[in-house]
């Protein structure tokens, strides 16, 4: 009978230490229990931030056609507001990771302040959320089966997404201690 060989050295074509191969596995991928519930709880906050989003979003397109600039207006005011709520859930959960709110010589702001106002609440830098999600509201049109609206759902839930991914990655940034702003 033939001995079992393990994976690493088929791969490889040589038998690789096991502790070579623990450091090299940790990388972006590594979840440590701190990092798993920072994620964790990022994920349930934009989880509960794109339900709200896309049930307002259904009543907006919904909506009569007779009042198209109050149901626009009307929209894009409980995005502001729903926006701005999400950023106060992040900053409660981020607020507790390692020097996101020490400020160095000569800065404005805490990396956490400029982080969430370029990424999340700013209305009109467009690495924004809101100004994305403010931006594509402009042009969608008042019927819920149309393929624009569609377009627009795609793109929404896309800066989401995006936010949501930004967010994990500047969680992971602050908790290994190389948070940069």
């Amino acid at each position: 009978m033939s001995e079992q060989v393990p994976a690493r050295e088929v791969m490889l074509g040589t038998r690789v230490q096991p502790y070579l191969i623990n450091a090299f596995g940790r990388g972006v991928q590594f979840r440590d229990s701190g990092t798993t519930r920072v994620s964790d709880e990022i994920d349930r906050i934009f989880d509960s931030f794109t339900t709200d989003y896309l049930q307002a979003q259904s009543a907006y397109l919904a909506s009569d056609l007779a009042g198209v600039d109050a149901a626009r207006a009307a929209f894009q005011a409980a995005t502001t507001q729903r926006v701005n709520l999400l950023s106060q859930q992040l900053t409660q959960s981020l607020v507790r990771l390692p020097g996101v709110l020490s400020k160095d010589k000569g800065m404005a702001a805490a990396p956490l302040q400029q982080f969430l106002t370029r990424r999340i609440t700013h209305p009109r830098l467009p690495t924004s959320l809101l100004a994305t999600l403010l931006n594509t509201s402009r042009n969608i049109p008042l019927s819920p089966g149309a393929p624009e609206a569609a377009l627009y759902t795609l793109t929404a839930t896309n800066a989401i997404e995006s936010a949501r991914v930004t967010t994990i990655n500047a969680s992971k940034f602050a908790i290994s201690g190389v948070f940069r702003h």
